[in-house]
């Protein structure tokens, strides 16, 4: 695989190894999920909200 070409450079390369994933319950509608970051948009409720 060619790291430099143009095509690729499009892209963000994200190692799932090293994802740090967090059990998250939302403060709204109470609804558990996995997420990763610290701004995440509930999949059931979809309002945003910073962990």
């Amino acid at each position: 695989m060619d790291f430099e070409s143009d095509e690729l450079k499009k892209y963000t390369i994200i190692d799932e190894k090293n994802l740090k994933v967090k059990k998250v319950v939302c403060k709204f509608c109470n609804h558990s999920f996995e997420a990763v970051g610290s701004k995440i948009i509930c999949e059931k409720c979809e309002k945003i909200q910073e962990i």
